[in-house]
């Protein structure tokens, strides 16, 4: 459900949603335009961006390596993990504060220099001191907890998900480490403003609206909104774009729809993707009864609306776009919206006969 937006004292005010996340947007202290839209998603069960969030730093990390197994590396500014020579690096978090239950953790770490693969991230229970570790006097692993899958670009931010590290208050250690053969170099504690962050979501007793953007993002401080509790963007797709000629995809746009998928998850978002079947194409549309007919018969000549309600020969074409759409952008996707019209997700809404122009 898009809730529109009213602006109060150079602030957005959002009316028809009484919940503590609506009072946390209307005291920010975020620039928002005027064409933004809030999206405020009631999904039943499921409590994302009802959730409160806390974020961690390490109290302590050092690497060890096989190459030189009695130096400590506590003061090093980088974390690295390698296979030839064994390099692994620990982490330790003190979480505290927590008041109901985990909903999801994800590790994020900042990558200085990156590879084709990437690094597994395992429990560690055994208790380590930061100006004492050593390879040789390293804590063994336990249980895998997350995956940073790989290929790992140079000089961003890599999310992991480790929900299965926390259950709680507590202390947990981590080690990550990794088959490449190419060194995998990670800022440490030591570097303030790359150092690693644990974000912890917890759930409320009971579903609350999960708050989200739908817009242009380009001038948006989303880390900023991520940090006043806002977890979902709604990231949407052009058919148009994608597929300019009939049976030929252009190649460049699914490249920069990864390319922002993973921007925003690298902020911390969950992603909700729009396939956009309202925005067809104009070979398309240039097709006997191709476009959008309403219940009272009126065709929308002014609009790029495929006719996919009532002309069924059309929908294969919907069809190819959408594999191959999914098949581009991958996952993990939190949901997508399917809408045939602008005015909605399946059939569309009345519209007036005194409305714009139709033929």
């Amino acid at each position: 459900m898009l809730a529109d937006t009213e602006m109060s004292g150079g602030r957005p005010r959002l009316p028809g949603c009484s919940c503590r996340n609506r009072r946390s947007l209307e005291n920010a202290s975020l620039s928002f335009p005027l064409a933004l839209a809030v999206a405020c998603l009631i999904t039943p069960g499921i409590a994302l961006a009802g959730n409160a969030v806390r974020v961690f730093t390490p109290v302590a990390d050092a690497n060890v390596t096989s190459a030189r197994p009695r130096a400590n590396f506590g003061h090093a500014l980088r974390l690295r993990v390698d296979a030839a020579p064994l390099v692994r690096s620990y982490l330790r978090f003190d979480i505290r504060g927590l008041s109901s239950g985990v909903a999801r953790v994800k590790l994020r770490i900042f990558v200085n220099a990156g590879t084709t693969r990437g690094f597994r991230v395992f429990r560690v229970k055994q208790r380590w001191h930061e100006r004492a570790l050593t390879f040789t006097n390293a804590p063994p692993l336990a249980d895998a907890v997350g995956v940073g899958a790989g290929p790992l670009r140079a000089w961003t931010w890599t999310p992991v998900d480790v929900t299965r590290l926390v259950r709680g208050n507590g202390s947990y250690s981590i080690a990550l480490v990794t088959r490449s053969s190419v060194a995998i170099s990670m800022s440490s504690r030591e570097v303030r403003r790359r150092r690693a962050k644990l974000v912890v979501e917890t759930a409320p007793s009971h579903a609350e609206p999960a708050w989200g953007l739908a817009g242009v993002y380009s001038g948006i401080d989303m880390e900023s909104v991520r940090r006043q509790g806002i977890g979902l963007v709604l990231v949407s797709s052009s058919w148009a774009r994608a597929e300019p000629i009939e049976g030929t995809f252009d190649e460049q746009y699914f490249a920069s729809l990864r390319d922002e998928l993973a921007r925003r998850r690298a902020q911390g978002f969950d992603v909700i993707f729009e396939v956009s079947f309202h925005r067809a194409p104009a070979w398309l549309l240039a097709k006997a009864d191709a476009r959008f007919v309403n219940q009272f018969g009126e065709v929308y000549m002014d609009s790029p609306e495929p006719n996919l309600i009532f002309a069924r020969k059309y929908r294969p074409f919907a069809e190819r776009y959408a594999a191959k759409l999914f098949s581009e952008v991958g996952s993990p996707l939190r949901g997508a919206r399917l809408p045939f019209s602008s005015a909605g997700t399946s059939i569309p809404s009345a519209c007036s006969r005194t409305g714009k122009s139709r033929r």
